[in-house]
């Protein structure tokens, strides 16, 4: 139940988190300190409760910057807790590190599913402009629109692609 480092023959716990041994302390069952365990216990209740939240706001929300702020929240705060993953005290469900690939990939979803949204908008409006001129300028002010996302996405390719063929 304790991480036991051998010294000099003899047996000592240590904690995973702060490195602290010693023969009188005690690790818990995934390898920290009292201290270090009351800090991990807190940080990650309060960390996974907004995830939980932020989850359920990105995929009930109508309203994109908010999706898009809750996909961010997540990530930093699953960022926050990869420290955890990394030096194997973890033994939640979920994988900070899986959070935020999947966060990021439902952002630039989110992203692109609002650009041909727009793309499909001004193409419908351009085909029903009184002159050809209206219609470049609405198609125009829909590629703006949607260059305007493109330094929140990783993947432009297909932004790029929507613009092309406005």
């Amino acid at each position: 139940r304790t991480n036991l480092v051998i010294d000099q023959g003899f047996k000592m716990a240590e904690c995973k988190y702060c490195s602290k041994r010693g023969f009188f302390l005690s690790t818990d069952s995934i390898g920290l300190c009292s201290v270090c365990s009351a800090a991990f216990r807190m940080e990650v209740t309060q960390k996974a409760s907004l995830i939980v939240e932020s989850g359920r706001i990105v995929e009930a929300s109508k309203k994109l910057p908010t999706r898009i702020s809750r996909c961010n929240l997540v990530i930093q705060l699953a960022s926050d807790l990869i420290k955890y993953e990394q030096r194997g005290i973890w033994n939640l469900e979920f994988s900070p590190q899986r959070l935020v690939q999947s966060f990021t990939a439902r952002r630039e979803e989110l992203y692109l599913e609002d650009a041909k949204s727009v793309a499909a908008d001004a193409i419908k409006k351009a085909r029903i402009a009184s002159s050809a001129r209206s219609a470049a300028n609405l198609l125009g002010k829909a590629v703006v629109k949607i260059e305007g996302v493109l330094g929140g996405v990783l993947d432009k390719t297909p932004f790029h692609n929507l613009c092309d063929s406005l």
